[in-house]
């Protein structure tokens, strides 16, 4: 499993932003004043704290990152296992009419494993007027901004 280390930076910038749109207990008051006054007292429950009822927010939060690293961990595996496959295939069958295919899917695996200029030189072997080229490039230019952003962040 990969697990990334945030800078400091960046893990106040998630917890700033957990909270951000949180209510506050005065907008929770007076939303349960305005729907006992539109539904009745017997609509809500008195005095149950929001935090009782949501006991388990801290459970649900480490499953999401940990589901997020699971993600994460499984897309760059899946990576290189195309890519492990992909050279088996070109191993195979250098000739073969599916070469600008492969060579497309090797840039975009290769970009998503940060891997930029075996990347962008395995794009070069493509012709540019294609879709797929066009696609391809446009899969590793946005993986390489994601990179420089997160980079930035540190």
């Amino acid at each position: 499993m990969i697990a990334v280390a945030l800078s400091p930076q960046a893990r106040a910038l998630i917890q700033a932003h957990r909270h951000a749109r949180r209510p506050t207990a005065a907008d929770r008051e007076r939303v349960t004043t305005a729907l006992r006054a539109q539904l009745g007292t017997s609509a809500l429950p008195l005095e149950t704290p929001m935090r009782s009822r949501l006991s388990s927010n801290g459970a649900q939060n480490r499953s999401a990152a940990a589901l997020g690293m699971c993600v994460v961990g499984s897309v760059l595996f899946l990576a290189e296992r195309a890519l492990a496959t992909l050279e088996e295939h070109q191993r195979r069958f250098s000739a073969s009419v599916l070469k600008d295919e492969r060579n497309a899917a090797k840039a975009r695996a290769r970009c998503k494993l940060h891997r930029f200029s075996e990347g962008g030189a395995t794009l070069a072997l493509l012709a540019r007027e294609t879709p797929l080229a066009a696609r391809a490039k446009e899969d590793c230019e946005s993986a390489s901004s994601r990179a420089d952003t997160a980079f930035l962040e540190k």
